[in-house]
């Protein structure tokens, strides 16, 4: 049993490099599987491994998104050089149904359905608020809850929420508004998926991704190129193992 698990390929640069800095942490075990699966995943975490790292490019977010369910995770924490963002891990757009259909006026279509509860909404929320709390944030809300009664559930319970947190400002616009001009290193954005996802490319992050649950596991994946993942020990650190770098 190791404390870390690095799922990453054979002959990929950045494992050596991640390894060093997981080593550099001290008092924290490690190991490295090549060509993992999912079995590997979960049966590390039933052993007592609190963090893995995944890497293996071709089989990354196939192994990570069946992974999230077993190990009861549901919120994805984005940590980039630019931008910072939380959004569902689980449910919501993940969950989506689709019906396709033939309109006689229009030609093909096809009709998405996801929805939200307020269980999924809070639990992310306050994994946004808490990290926007320890590292002197606000958060920013982008959606557009003029048109998604989704969103407006959204706006509807982190206002509740809010009042846990009232050191942490809350702003919260419509993406019709979204401009270069807002400040994105000093926030932290909530929202969709989607919206966060587009965002986080369209600003060119780079950094990691964090899968996270109720429980001190997580799941880290890079963003904006390999060596990403190399940010994520210190986070690392502190949300699986409660320690300070």
């Amino acid at each position: 049993m190791s404390d870390v698990c690095i799922m990453y390929g054979e002959n990929e640069e950045v494992a050596p490099q991640l390894e060093k800095a997981i080593d550099d942490l001290k008092g924290i075990s490690r190991e490295r599987m090549i060509f993992p699966n999912i079995d590997h995943a979960v049966k590390a975490v039933a052993s007592g491994t609190r963090a893995l790292f995944f890497g293996f490019a071709p089989v990354r977010s196939l192994i990570r998104d069946r992974t999230i369910a077993p190990l009861k995770l549901h919120t994805s924490l984005r940590i980039c050089d630019k931008i910072t963002a939380v959004s569902e891990a689980t449910g919501g757009i993940f969950a989506a149904q689709g019906n396709y259909d033939i309109l006689p006026e229009f030609g093909r279509g096809f009709v998405d359905t996801f929805s939200y509860s307020e269980l999924e909404i809070e639990r992310n929320a306050r994994i946004a608020f808490e990290y926007a709390e320890k590292e002197d944030k606000y958060i920013l809300i982008v959606d557009r809850a003029k048109k998604l009664m989704t969103a407006l559930l959204r706006r509807t319970i982190v206002a509740d929420i809010h009042e846990d947190y009232p050191s942490v400002p809350l702003k919260m616009i419509d993406i019709s508004e979204f401009s270069p001009s807002v400040d994105l290193e000093g926030s932290v954005i909530f929202g969709d998926a989607l919206t966060c996802d587009v965002l986080t490319a369209a600003v060119g992050a780079k950094g990691f991704e964090a899968i996270l649950g109720d429980s001190n596991v997580a799941l880290y994946a890079p963003i904006g190129g390999e060596d990403g993942i190399l940010k994520a020990p210190a986070h690392m650190l502190s949300y699986c193992f409660g320690r300070e770098q």
